[in-house]
């Protein structure tokens, strides 16, 4: 994420290969997440979320919080949750980030879009 932004700060180009977004993603839901009460207010998640990549395949369920912090595991992309998430690793990624909103990553809501959309509201990063 820091190339991103050293090169938007640059005025250049940059696009994050799906690898490395997905990567990013994963560090954000399994690393940061469930320390977020270091830093914020964890997000609100009242149904099981899933997010998926439609470009590497990954997906990951968050799920109604244990001790005031919402849950986070890698899953399966076919999975149920009642509320899905799907679009590029990098729109997710981005949107995780804070570097766009959840109208400019590109990403479809389905099923309970209101709480996919609270819980996307973040913040997960310090």
């Amino acid at each position: 994420m820091h190339l991103l932004d050293a090169h938007r700060a640059a005025g250049t180009e940059y696009t994050l290969e799906p690898a490395l977004a997905a990567d990013g993603v994963d560090e954000v839901l399994l690393g940061m997440l469930p320390k977020i009460k270091r830093w914020h207010t964890p997000p609100a998640v009242t149904v099981p979320l899933l997010l998926k990549t439609s470009d590497t395949g990954h997906a990951w369920l968050i799920t109604p919080p244990v001790e005031d912090v919402p849950g986070s595991r890698r899953a399966d992309p076919a999975e149920a949750a009642e509320a899905v998430v799907e679009g590029t690793a990098e729109g997710l990624d981005l949107l995780l980030w804070q570097r766009v909103g959840l109208d400019g990553a590109g990403l479809e809501v389905t099923g309970d879009a209101a709480a996919a959309k609270t819980f996307l509201a973040g913040p997960f990063t310090p």
